[in-house]
């Protein structure tokens, strides 16, 4: 597979202070980064595509400096005379997805053409059946949505697809997805934006996936509201009552409490959730579980609050 990425890199000014301030270091305009990312089950190669400037910085003025720390990939941006870091940035892609796919592990793979034999030409490619998944709806032409997304400034890219089918695809600060008129579109647009916003992973476990054991039992996810019990400490710990036992059965006592309940981030066994049900498990529950709450609210304060100098 090779997916085609961007990333954005404001434009350097020139003149430098001590201090991690935008206009001291940037200007208002940004240089984005398309390249490629190609491999297999176990190595990543990455290759530049092209560099585009944009009439817009698309990102936070004030918080260069990420303190949250999410995603598997991770772009530092160093001045050069200083060597000091003066902007960072956590993501995700679609491929490191079908990395734990059968066809990356595989030394051959099958037809690449899925679901139904309907192709349309789109302006962004977007397509059901991503990894033989029906409601899977995402695109790997990252290049052409962010050449729309260019022309306004923002910070994050959401995808309403005209269709009337269920689905849909979210990705931390890659972009998310969703269908524009399916009865659901409330909840599913809802849900993919906690994925491609807050970093939120998916805490259901029972539904069809490609993914083949794609959290690993001895490494502890960075996503917030999912937990392997390795580095439990790190993650919601602190908003369980003590007298609520860890793991937490699924009974009906424990139907509005945080606990650590097994089953979670499309496994049954092996990586638990905080909450019996949530936006990020089912589109039954009401709304989000407290610990993915509380995960927004830190991601709406890392946009919008103003650092401390």
């Amino acid at each position: 597979m090779r997916l085609t990425c961007s990333f954005l890199v404001i434009l350097l000014a020139g003149n430098l202070s001590a201090q991690v301030a935008f206009n001291d270091y940037f200007t208002n305009k940004s240089l984005r980064i398309d390249y490629y990312l190609s491999g297999d089950a176990s190595q990543t190669v990455v290759s530049l595509a092209q560099l585009k400037k944009e009439p817009y910085w698309a990102g936070n003025y004030e918080n260069l400096v990420d303190p949250i720390n999410y995603g598997k990939y991770k772009i530092l941006v160093y001045d050069k005379e200083s060597n000091k870091l003066i902007y960072t940035k956590g993501f995700c892609t679609l491929f490191q997805e079908w990395q734990t796919t059968a066809e990356a592990i595989s030394e051959e793979s099958g037809t690449d053409i899925p679901g139904e034999m309907i192709y349309k030409k789109t302006a962004l490619n977007s397509s059901y059946y991503t990894f033989d998944v029906a409601r899977y709806l995402t695109t790997t032409d990252i290049k052409s949505v962010y050449d729309y997304a260019a022309n306004v400034p923002y910070d994050q890219v959401y995808v309403l697809i005209n269709s009337e089918r269920y689905g849909g695809g979210g990705i931390y600060n890659h972009y998310s997805a969703s269908t524009s008129d399916h009865e659901l579109t409330p909840k599913v647009l809802v849900h993919e934006f906690g994925h491609g916003f807050a970093g939120l992973a998916n805490e259901y476990y029972s539904s069809a996936v490609a993914y083949e054991d794609f959290y690993p039992s001895d490494i502890e996810p960075w996503e917030p509201n999912i937990t392997t019990l390795v580095d439990f400490d790190s993650k919601w710990k602190d908003m369980i009552n003590k007298k609520t036992p860890v793991p937490t059965p699924p009974d009906v006592e424990y139907a509005k409490t945080v606990g650590v309940f097994e089953g979670g981030g499309y496994m049954a066994k092996g990586v638990y959730r905080p909450y019996i049900d949530c936006r990020m498990n089912t589109n039954e529950a009401s709304g989000f579980c407290p610990v993915c709450q509380r995960a927004i609210s830190r991601m709406i304060e890392y946009y919008t609050k103003k650092s401390k100098e």
